[in-house]
């Protein structure tokens, strides 16, 4: 089990105790403070699930492809049957293995704001690919989308959730599903969308 599935779970809980006594004292801080964490954990949690999909079918698939060489070429239809099978085991985890982690985005907010706020993709700064052209945009400008709501340019924030979507969707259509994007390319389509 990855150590984000038991972080997550821990965050989670904490959350949830924390919000519940925020709910039993009421302390409107302590109460959006546990529920901030119980979802930082559950996001946690389910990023830990999705790399232990992707190891377990990856193990599959290896396996699989050495009994295959070895073997006859029944092998091939046995392990897309295990692969199969771990999607759908797991189909969240799946999901978020196959892409779905460049389009989260996360706030972790000071309610109280007395502090900072922090906005940023949930899979981090991606710095093992940083300037390569590779990383997907779309979760740090989403992130950013989420820090205008924040502050209350509720408009402009808006504005650039509808550019995200349109250039989701035209990412997404048969003419463009094999065509790879660079990052630039993309935060320029989104910018033009503004």
């Amino acid at each position: 089990m990855d150590k984000d599935r038991i972080a997550g779970s821990a965050k989670d809980v904490a959350g949830k105790v924390e919000g519940t006594v925020g709910d039993v004292t009421g302390n409107a801080q302590a109460q959006a403070t546990g529920r901030a964490r119980e979802a930082a954990g559950t996001v946690q949690n389910l990023y830990g699930q999705a790399k232990d999909a992707a190891r377990d079918a990856g193990d599959a698939v290896a396996g699989y492809a050495a009994d295959a060489y070895q073997n006859s070429g029944d092998t091939f239809r046995d392990g897309s049957q295990a692969v199969a099978k771990k999607v759908q085991d797991n189909p969240l985890g799946a999901l978020l293995v196959a892409g779905g982690i460049g389009f989260a985005a996360s706030a972790n907010l000071n309610p109280a704001r007395t502090g900072p706020s922090l906005f940023e993709p949930v899979h981090g700064a991606a710095h093992d690919i940083a300037g390569k052209g590779i990383a997907n945009p779309l979760a740090a400008i989403h992130s950013a989308a989420l820090m205008l709501e924040h502050l209350g340019e509720n408009d402009a924030a808006a504005r650039i959730l509808k550019a995200l979507g349109a250039q989701s969707d035209s990412m997404s259509t048969p003419s463009n599903a094999t065509e790879a994007l660079s990052t630039t390319a993309v935060g320029d389509a989104i910018a033009e969308r503004l």
